[in-house]
């Protein structure tokens, strides 16, 4: 295992720098995944880290959830969420669902295995497939033009923040907001072009929603 960051070394780290993050957007992003998905629904949600997307859901929802981080895993556990140890890229992980959503997970997976897990997403997904995840443009923006070096600290500190344990994020290796939109778009060349698509911007992530 890699080195985590301590971002990823306990959940309420984790969530505090969400919010820290995202600020308000972070709730108007689980609410907007929420009524897509609607209700009566069987909800799966690989790489789910602490589970946050379950309290957003309708009550009429059912989800089950897993992660490759322990730490994570037990702490949704003890708020009584059905979170189980899982890999993304094992297929054994997944379970048939109505909806599988990929929610700040596909940019952790690297160009070798993110298509891997797009395609055991998408058998598993009877009715939607929901794709939420960042564009660097934003941080970017926060480069101050005058300080030399900016540029080279961003890139540090972006790096070490995404360091998972598991895939070693580099800022270099996330997309712009056009190329993600296009990729979401073309359905990332694993979702089929007749598929109705959805896209939403939301702060820094765009949301696609696949209506299989």
């Amino acid at each position: 295992m890699n080195k985590r960051s301590f971002f990823y070394k306990g959940p309420r780290r984790y969530k505090a720098g969400l919010r820290l993050i995202h600020g308000k957007k972070l709730d108007e992003r689980y609410n907007y995944i929420s009524e897509q998905i609607g209700q009566q629904k069987s909800v799966l949600e690989p790489a789910c880290g602490p589970a946050l997307l379950p309290p957003f859901l309708h009550s009429t929802c059912s989800y089950k959830g897993f992660d490759i981080n322990e730490q994570f895993v037990q702490y949704a556990q003890r708020n009584g969420i059905d979170v189980t140890l899982g890999d993304a890229t094992d297929p054994n992980s997944y379970a048939s669902s109505d909806v599988v959503v990929l929610c700040d997970a596909l940019h952790h997976m690297g160009s070798e295995n993110e298509k891997v897990v797009l395609k055991h997403s998408l058998n598993s997904a009877k009715q939607q497939l929901i794709i939420c995840d960042p564009f660097k443009d934003y941080y970017m923006a926060m480069l101050p033009k005058w300080l030399p070096g900016a540029n080279r600290i961003l890139t540090e500190w972006y790096n070490y923040i995404e360091q998972d344990g598991n895939n070693q994020v580099r800022l270099e290796n996330i997309r712009t907001r056009i190329e993600l939109e296009e990729l979401m778009m073309e359905g990332f060349g694993i979702i089929p072009r007749e598929v109705k698509r959805d896209l939403r911007n939301i702060g820094e992530d765009l949301i696609v929603t696949y209506h299989l």
